[in-house]
């Protein structure tokens, strides 16, 4: 049997969600993308993570290193500090955590966070957020 291959991104965004601290902060507004203008109010608590499509190792045979930014959205940069404290937390307490993905359950051996939360705003959308980068290792292949 041929296990499938784990989407990294799509685990540390299940991983985000599984949380109910942050899912209730947010209003489960965890994804990819923001969605402020089609479905998210403005002002809203958020969080986004992407790959940032730095450097990384190369995969290898057991796991995907990866590095991700994040943006921990809110009304005002003490709400979106507010996020970013939950989404450290949730990072910082990462150890060879389970989680349920759509590809199957997959393995997160850690989120290191990587540089001290940057308060920003974004114009485009009038949101104020917090930007942070960390570096996660996953298992490659689904867990059974």
């Amino acid at each position: 049997m041929t296990l499938r291959e784990i989407d990294p991104l799509g685990a540390i965004i299940a991983h985000l969600r599984a949380d109910a601290l942050l899912r209730n902060l947010t209003d489960d507004r965890i994804a990819a993308k923001h969605q402020f203008g089609s479905g998210w109010t403005v002002g809203s608590a958020a969080v986004t993570v992407h790959l940032d499509g730095g450097d990384t190792d190369n995969e290898v045979l057991m796991h995907t290193p990866v590095h991700i930014e994040a943006r921990c959205f809110g009304g005002s940069q003490i709400e979106a500090m507010s996020v970013w404290r939950e989404v450290r937390r949730i990072f910082e307490d990462t150890d060879r955590d389970l989680v349920t993905t759509a590809r199957g359950s997959a393995l997160i051996y850690y989120i290191l966070p990587m540089i001290n939360p940057m308060p920003l705003f974004d114009p485009e959308i009038g949101q104020d957020f917090v930007y942070v980068t960390a570096r996660a290792d996953i298992a490659r292949a689904e867990i059974t």
